[in-house]
């Protein structure tokens, strides 16, 4: 009976849902701190289960494979606060596109360097190289390139619970105060999980962090074939 729960999708999907609504309930009961991030705790909690209790991740993907798909509509949903701040955005397009621009090669640049000093085989280099964007868009980029899909988005959404754990304290400790700085930061940074909750609290700044988010998914699928083509001669 257990293995046979195990082997079909219900394990996987009724894991990821318990365990996300889990951390929505604590989350709310600290009053929606940083640090307790409901993806964080349950990515933690779901992560902690399958070692204690030696579930392989296959049988878990079985299920948490139908996942997978709705990260791409996630992003789609938050198409909304840029089009409710679109004059601001429209104002500021030309700076939007620079700094995102130079923030996104930034962060693919600096990744496929530590990979490379730190003794990455190259198949470990095409899945860091594309977590600068967000997961959807990582997975995708990584699989075409030659490497894991799957370690990309893992790196993307670990960048992206950092990101929105500790981004806004920074931004605040480093007196970035202007909403369209702050949003470009969260976007290109913290990716989707960053953006969808500075967009709760900040509608300004989410709208500049969705569009940030974007654009940095654009570039980096233009960053990552042309940085490991210069890699190649090397």
């Amino acid at each position: 009976m257990w293995d046979q729960l195990l082997d079909s999708p219900v394990f996987g999907i009724g894991v990821t849902i318990i365990g996300f609504a889990l951390a929505t309930v604590f989350a709310r009961a600290v009053k929606n701190a940083a640090w307790a991030n409901p993806i964080l705790w349950a990515s933690a909690g779901i992560v902690s289960l399958l070692l204690v209790t030696r579930v392989d991740y296959a049988q878990y993907m079985a299920g948490g494979q139908y996942f997978v798909p709705l990260l791409g509509l996630a992003v789609v949903s938050l198409a909304a606060p840029p089009f409710r701040h679109r004059k601001a955005l429209r104002s500021s397009s030309a700076a939007v596109l620079f700094a995102v621009g130079i923030g996104s090669a930034a962060g693919v640049g600096m990744t496929i360097f530590l990979a490379w000093i730190f003794g990455g085989s190259r198949d470990t280099i095409l899945s860091v190289a594309p977590k600068q964007a967000t997961s959807p868009v990582a997975f995708d980029v990584a699989n075409l390139a030659g490497g894991s899909g799957e370690l990309a988005a893992v790196l993307a959404i670990l960048t992206g619970m950092l990101g929105a754990t500790l981004g806004p304290a920074a931004l605040n400790l480093f007196r970035f105060t202007d909403a369209r700085e702050r949003g470009l930061a969260i976007g290109v940074s913290a990716h989707a999980i960053g953006t969808a909750r500075i967009v709760t609290r900040e509608p300004v700044a989410g709208a500049f962090a969705v569009v940030g988010m974007v654009v940095a998914a654009v570039y980096v699928t233009v960053l990552v074939p042309a940085a490991l083509w210069v890699i190649s001669f090397l």
